[in-house]
Parts: C-alpha cells; sequence; structure tokens
C-alpha cells in the first residue's frame, strides 16, 4: 500500500455515515508527532477537528480493536466501550462495541462538541474489526510506526 493510501488510521463507517482519523502532514513533527485530523460525516453532522497522534496512539488504538474484538466474541455480556486517545487534551472518540456500534466524538478544548452517531458497522462488512487492524499495519508500515 502506498503511503497515500495509508494515511486512514481509522474508518468506521455505514451507508448513512463515517468517522476516520487522518494522518494530513508529512510525519513526524518536530516534535515526534503525525498532525492528523478526526471527520463526523453524517446527515445530522460534519465535524472536522485537527489533532495529533503519536506512537503511542497506535498501540492505544490496537488495544482498542483487540478490547472491541473480545466483546463481539461474548454476546451475553455488556456491550464493551473503548477511549481513544489518551491524551486528554484534544479531540477523542469512544467507540460502544453494541448492536449498531455507537461512536462518540470529543473536543474538549476547542469547540466543546460532543458527537455521538451510530454505525451499523456488522451489516456493512461483518469483519470490520479486521478490516481496521489492516488499515492500522498499512499506516504503521508506511509511516515506520
Amino acid at each position: 500500500m502506498n503511503t497515500i493510501a495509508a494515511r486512514e488510521l481509522i474508518r468506521l463507517e455505514d451507508r448513512s455515515g463515517s468517522v476516520t482519523v487522518r494522518l494530513t502532514g508529512e510525519p513526524p513533527s518536530a516534535h515526534g508527532d503525525f498532525e492528523a485530523e478526526l471527520a463526523v460525516e453524517s446527515s445530522f453532522a460534519h465535524v472536522r477537528a485537527r489533532l495529533f497522534v503519536c506512537s503511542e496512539d497506535f498501540d492505544d488504538w490496537a488495544e482498542c480493536l483487540d478490547l472491541l474484538q473480545e466483546g463481539e466474541r461474548d454476546e451475553y455480556g455488556p456491550a464493551v466501550s473503548v477511549y481513544w486517545s489518551n491524551s486528554g487534551r484534544q479531540p477523542w472518540l469512544t467507540v460502544i462495541g453494541d448492536d449498531p456500534v455507537h461512536v462518540e466524538v470529543g473536543d474538549p478544548t476547542q469547540s466543546g462538541v460532543r458527537v455521538r452517531i451510530p454505525l451499523d458497522l456488522r451489516s456493512v462488512d461483518g469483519s470490520w474489526i479486521e478490516h481496521a487492524r489492516e488499515r492500522l499495519r498499512a499506516v504503521r508500515g508506511a509511516w515506520g510506526v
């Protein structure tokens, strides 16, 4: 996969909306971070926020996917909720592994906006977590993280 195609770290989408985190700058910055944009597209809201992703955030996203996959296997347990990114001072997202999956995006320091949208990921592609892992591997391979 070339570097242009390997800029999307996260893409969660169904027929009615999407949440993406896309690397926008030439990584890494002088501080070792990757410039990125978090975008929410739905019939109700179109939100974009700038953020910085560090190498630990790639590991955190891999752990989030592990937890979500474990939650999918336990069909009788409560919905698994994962939080990404742990910096606390920039936009974040929470994925609630219910049916449908809900994604909540917040921007605590700039706009104060919080948006939550349902995404029927299982109806679009039953292996959405594996596709998310492939995307993460492609980004890591292209950018050496």
